[in-house]
């Protein structure tokens, strides 16, 4: 963890945008101390050629490229292309969109984020039901209602959590 650490270190300070894709690169399987170094590195680059780069890597065939960028973009507060990753083929991507949305909390992310509540893939699901109690709108507690039976017991914990923070806010 160290050296990657220096690594990271060593790219931000060069501010160049040759040290973008690097970065994107080193958050991929990595530690979340790693990633959030990487996330903040991206945050003091050129922010018109870490969108563009990030951009790039969600088009990337390998999953694990397009997921570790919509992590990032969640990390820096980029949302363009969260609305593609959210449905995209890849499990890990899905997730790591519905974090990335509720990390940025904008207002209009509460259909997808809803939509999400019925993915396949139950980590998806509280991803999902976690985003939808970070953007705090009390109106998605229908649909989390909706889901407050899921056949999982995380989701139906994240489910629970988010309606009683949800249903708080309304008041």
């Amino acid at each position: 963890k160290a050296p990657a650490l220096a690594r990271i270190s060593k790219c931000s300070r060069t501010r160049s945008p040759r040290a973008i894709l690097p970065l994107i690169h080193a958050t991929v399987g990595d530690s979340s101390e790693v990633r959030s170094a990487c996330g903040q590195a991206l945050a003091r680059l050129d922010r018109a050629a870490v969108h563009a780069a990030l951009a790039d890597a969600l088009g990337a065939s390998d999953p694990t490229m397009r997921a570790a960028a919509t992590y990032l973009m969640g990390r820096i507060g980029d949302a363009a292309g969260l609305g593609r990753a959210i449905v995209d083929p890849d499990e890990q991507v899905r997730k790591a969109a519905a974090i990335a949305m509720g990390n940025i909390a904008a207002p209009g992310f509460r259909a997808p984020l809803e939509r999400a509540l019925g993915d396949p893939a139950w980590p998806v699901r509280v991803a999902s039901a976690e985003g939808l109690r970070r953007l705090g709108e009390p109106a998605a507690l229908a649909a989390l209602t909706r889901h407050a039976e899921d056949p999982h017991p995380v989701v139906r914990n994240a489910v629970a959590i988010a309606c009683k923070t949800l249903s708080g806010a309304a008041r």
